[in-house]
C-alpha cells in the first residue's frame, strides 16, 4: 500500500502534539522538521516490529552501523522506519548532522490478519527534496552508484563499500534540480530494478555529460542489490562483479577516438571500407585512383555522343561481375540481346587463342555469372521507383551490389527536369538508393567539357554546364570519356579516346588531362587502359632552369667554404657554422683588401666585427631581462664603462680588459660579455676602453690600463662604496696578456692597496 500524505495527516498520525488548525498553517519545511525531531533511534523500537519491517522492505542483512552511516530512524510511536533525503553533502556544510529536505517513511498497517506496509512522503512526490544517502558523498568519490529504492542502496554501500545514492522514482520526466546535482559527480553507475530498466535508461540519456555507466538486467541476472546480498556467501562478491560490468552510455551520434580506431587506419592505409570490395582486373589502372570498388556509392561514366561509353560501361561492368558481385543491369534504352552480346564477345576475346570455341561454350560460361537483366519497355517513361521496386523484389530472392543504369537521361524524373534543381534531385536520389540499399550504382549519361558561356552563350552550353556541375556536386565517382581528332581534314574519323577521372571522393589523384589513354579493339569490343606520361604545360622548363642553377651554385659554394673542425671540438655544428660566416664576412673580404691598403683591411675587420658583436648584444638584451645599469665614466682620463646589478650582494667589484689583439674590439663589442658577468655575479663590473694599436704606439694600452686601474683602486670606495681590497681583475686574449702586466707592474712598484685576484685567459 502507497500513499502521498500530506501536513495534516503527518500530525495525526502522532508525529505531532500540535492542534490540527497549527498543522494546517505548518509549512513542509516544518513538519519534514518536526517528524525528524521526535524520531528515535532504531535501537528503540520495539524487535518484532523492526523484525517484520526488515523482512517486508529487505533489509535483512543490513547492519545496524549502515543504518546509522545513512541517518535511518523510527517514527515518534515505533510503528515505522524514516529514511531522509538531503541536497546538500554534510563535506560542503561543514556541520556533522544535516537536516533532511525530505522524507519517506514506511508504516506497518494495523490489520493483524493481512499485515502490509504503507509508503508515505513529506512533502508529496511532486516536490524536490534530494537523495537518500546525498549527505555522504565527497569530492574525492571516483564512483557513485545510482539505485531506485533504499534497501538496494544500503546494500550496495554494506557490499562494496561505495557511495549509494537513492533517487526518487516519478513518473514523467526528471526534475532538473535532480540532474544538476547529479552532473557534480565524477562517475556515476545506474543500477534500476529489472522492472524498471526504462526508467534507467531514460536516466543515463539525461545525463550525457557525465561519465555514466548503466547495469542491464543481464548483468545482475534480474536482481536488485538486496536480493544479491541475500545470497549466502555470494552477495558480496556478485554485487562487486556487477558493479564492475556495468556499460558505458555514450550518445549515438557522438564518437572517440578509441572506436574510430579503426576506421581512421582503414583511412590511413588505404584499405577496408577505402578499398572496397574488389579492385580492377581489366582495367587495373583505376585501381591507382579510384582505390577499388566501394558499396554506397555513385558512379557516372560520361562522354560525348557515339564516344562508346556504353561499350565501355558494358566491360567496366562485366570486369566487377567477374569477382562475384552481383550485378543488376537497368537497360532502359540499350536492348538488352544487343548488351548481351556485347558481353559474350569481351568475355570470349579477354584472353588470347580462345576465340575458337564455340558460342555456346561462352555463353554458359558467361551465363554462370551471377548477373540479372531488368527491361523497361517504355523508353523516357521508367521512374526511378520502378527500379526500386524491382531491386527489392530481386532482394528478397538474391543479393544485389552493383546496380548499373545504361542511360540515367532516360528516366521520366530526367524528361520532366525543368531546372538545376530538378537536376540535382535526380542525382541526389541515386545516390542515396545505393546507401540506403548499400549498393553501388554505375550510369552512364551524356557529360562533355565545361563551355566557356561568355563564347558560346546558347541554351545547350549553359545546360550542359549545369548537368556537369549537378553530376560532379552528387556523385562519388565521375569517369569522362574525351575524344582527340587525329587528323584536321573533316573526311578523317579517327580519334583518340583518353579517358579523364573528374572526380573521386574516397580515391586518389584527378586526372583531368589527356594521360589515360583508351584503345579500342573493334574485333574483339574490348578496352584497354594505357597510362602515359604526364606532360609538363608548355613553357614549364624554363622555370626549371632557375632552381636548378641555384643549387650548382649553393653546392659549388658550400663545397668552397667548407673547412674541417679539429677533432673533439664542442658544439661542432654552431662553431662551423660561425667559423664559415666570420671567414666569409671579414677573413676573405680582409685579404682581398689588404691587396690595395693594410689600413683598409683593419677598417673592414673592425667594422665586421664589432656589427657582428652589436648584434649579439642587441639579441641578448631583447630576449632576457635586463637588470643591469649601465654608465659610462673617465678613470683618469682613460674612459670605461660600468655595470651596476640591481641586487648587489657584495662590496667586491671586477675590472675587465677585453681582447682583440691589441689592434680590434672595444668595449662595446665586449658588452654582451660583461653584461652577462656583472648579472651572474651581482658584483660591479668595470670595462676598460685602452686605446688600439697601430694608431697608438706600444705602450700606450698598457699605460691605460695601469692608470684605470690604480684610480680605481683608490676611489673605488668613493665611488661605489667598494672595498678597494676585493677587486678582481679579469682579462682575455690580449686584454689577459694586458692583465699580466699590469699585475707585474702594481707589484713592482709596491702600489696600495692591492689586486684580491688575477683571472687571465692568454690563448
Amino acid at each position: 500500500m502507497k500513499r502521498t500524505i500530506n501536513k495534516v495527516d503527518t500530525m495525526m498520525n502522532g508525529y505531532s502534539g500540535s492542534s490540527d488548525e497549527e498543522a494546517a498553517s505548518d509549512s513542509p519545511k516544518t513538519v519534514v522538521h518536526t517528524v525528524w525531531n521526535q524520531s528515535i533511534p532504531i535501537n528503540q523500537m520495539s524487535l518484532p516490529k523492526l523484525t517484520r519491517l526488515r523482512q517486508l522492505l529487505s533489509l535483512r542483512h543490513i547492519q545496524d552501523s549502515t543504518f546509522a552511516k545513512y541517518n535511518v530512524r523510527a517514527t515518534a510511536n515505533g510503528d515505522g522506519l524514516i529514511f531522509p533525503r538531503y541536497t546538500d553533502r554534510v563535506e560542503r556544510v561543514g556541520v556533522r548532522q544535516l537536516k533532511p529536505s525530505g522524507l519517506k517513511i514506511f508504516r506497518l498497517t494495523e490489520n493483524r490478519n493481512q499485515p502490509g506496509i504503507i509508503e508515505e512522503t513529506i512533502p508529496d512526490s511532486s516536490t524536490y527534496v534530494g537523495f537518500f544517502g546525498y549527505h555522504l558523498v565527497k569530492s574525492v568519490d571516483v564512483e557513485t552508484v545510482l539505485l531506485f529504492n533504499e534497501a538496494d542502496a544500503l546494500s550496495v554501500h554494506q557490499a562494496a563499500g561505495k557511495v549509494a545514492l537513492a533517487v526518487h522514482d516519478q513518473y514523467g520526466p526528471f526534475q532538473n534540480q535532480l540532474l544538476s546535482l547529479l552532473t557534480e559527480l565524477i562517475h556515476v553507475i545506474i543500477w534500476p530494478p529489472p522492472e524498471k530498466y526504462n526508467r534507467g535508461k531514460l536516466l543515463a540519456k539525461s545525463l550525457t555529460s557525465t561519465n555514466c555507466h548503466l547495469i542491464s538486467p543481464a548483468s545482475c541476472k534480474n536482481m536488485r542489490a538486496a536480493d544479491a546480498l541475500a545470497l549466502p556467501g555470494k552477495g558480496r562478491q556478485l554485487i562487486t562483479g556487477v558493479i564492475k560490468a556495468c556499460e558505458r552510455v555514450e550518445e549515438k551520434s557522438l564518437s572517440t577516438f578509441d572506436k574510430l580506431k579503426e576506421l581512421t587506419k582503414e583511412y590511413y592505409y588505404g584499405y577496408g571500407s577505402v578499398s572496397g570490395i574488389c579492385k580492377w582486373s581489366r582495367f587495373s589502372a583505376l585501381n591507382n585512383y579510384l582505390k577499388g570498388f566501394r558499396l554506397g556509392e555513385l558512379t557516372l561514366i560520361g562522354g560525348g555522343s557515339a564516344c562508346g561509353k556504353k561499350t565501355f560501361l558494358a566491360e567496366y561492368a562485366l570486369d566487377i561481375c567477374c569477382q562475384n558481385v552481383p550485378t543488376l543491369w537497368c537497360c532502359l534504352e540499350l536492348p538488352v540481346g544487343r548488351l548481351t552480346a556485347t558481353l559474350v564477345e569481351q568475355d570470349a576475346f579477354f584472353e588470347e587463342n580462345t576465340n575458337q570455341r564455340s558460342f555456346d561454350y561462352w555463353y554458359e560460361e558467361i551465363s554462370r555469372l551471377p548477373m540479372y537483366f531488368a527491361k523497361f519497355d517504355k523508353v523516357g517513361f521508367t521512374k526511378l521507383k520502378d527500379i526500386v521496386e524491382v531491386i527489392d523484389r530481386l532482394a528478397a530472392s538474391k543479393e544485389v551490389q552493383h546496380i548499373v543504369i545504361d542511360d540515367v537521361t532516360a528516366l521520366q524524373e530526367w524528361t520532366l527536369a525543368k531546372n538545376g534543381y530538378d537536376l540535382n534531385l535526380i542525382f541526389s536520389d541515386l545516390r542515396r538508393l545505393a546507401q540506403n540499399r548499400n549498393c553501388h550504382i554505375t550510369g552512364s549519361m551524356l557529360l562533355s567539357k565545361f563551355q566557356n558561356s561568355k563564347e558560346n552563350n546558347n541554351a545547350d552550353t549553359l545546360q550542359q554546364n549545369a548537368i556537369n556541375m549537378q553530376a560532379m556536386k552528387e556523385a562519388d565517382n565521375v569517369l569522362v570519356i574525351c575524344t582527340k581528332k587525329l587528323a584536321q581534314d573533316i573526311t578523317d574519323v579517327e580519334h583518340e579516346n583518353f579517358l579523364q577521372i573528374w572526380k573521386t571522393r574516397r580515391g586518389g589523384d584527378l586526372v583531368l588531362s589527356n594521360y589515360i589513354e583508351m584503345n579500342f579493339n573493334r574485333m574483339t569490343k574490348c578496352y584497354t587502359l594505357t597510362v602515359g606520361d604526364r606532360a609538363l604545360p608548355e613553357g614549364t622548363w624554363r622555370l626549371c632552369i632557375l632552381p636548378l642553377v641555384l643549387v650548382v651554385v649553393i653546392s659549388i659554394v658550400v663545397n668552397q667554404l667548407y673547412v674541417p673542425l679539429p677533432d673533439r671540438f664542442a658544439e661542432r655544428e654552431k662553431m662551423q657554422v660561425i667559423e664559415t660566416v666570420a671567414r666569409v664576412l671579414y677573413m676573405y673580404p680582409g685579404k682581398w683588401l689588404e691587396l690595395f691598403s693594410t689600413k683598409w683591411q683593419l677598417c673592414w675587420t673592425r667594422l665586421v666585427l664589432n656589427s657582428l658583436a652589436w648584434l649579439c648584444s642587441y639579441a641578448y638584451r631583447s630576449t632576457e631581462p635586463q637588470n643591469v645599469h649601465i654608465h659610462t665614466i673617465m678613470l683618469d682620463d682613460v674612459a670605461a664603462r660600468v655595470y651596476i646589478p640591481d641586487k648587489v650582494d657584495t662590496d667586491a667589484a671586477i675590472v675587465y680588459i677585453h681582447g682583440g689583439g691589441f689592434v680590434l674590439l672595444n668595449v662595446d663589442s665586449y658588452d654582451l660579455i660583461t653584461r652577462h658577468l656583472a648579472k651572474l655575479t651581482n658584483m660591479i663590473t668595470v670595462s676598460i676602453e685602452y686605446r688600439l694599436a697601430p694608431e697608438h704606439k706600444f705602450p700606450a694600452a698598457i699605460d691605460d690600463c695601469e692608470r684605470a686601474i690604480v684610480y680605481f683602486l683608490r676611489h673605488a670606495h668613493k665611488l661605489y662604496s667598494i672595498n678597494s681590497d676585493k677587486v678582481v681583475l679579469v682579462g682575455d686574449s690580449a686584454g689577459g696578456n694586458l692583465a699580466a702586466v699590469v699585475t707585474q707592474r702594481l707589484r713592482n712598484k709596491r702600489i696600495r692597496p692591492v689586486l684580491k685576484v688575477s683571472c687571465l685567459s692568454i690563448y
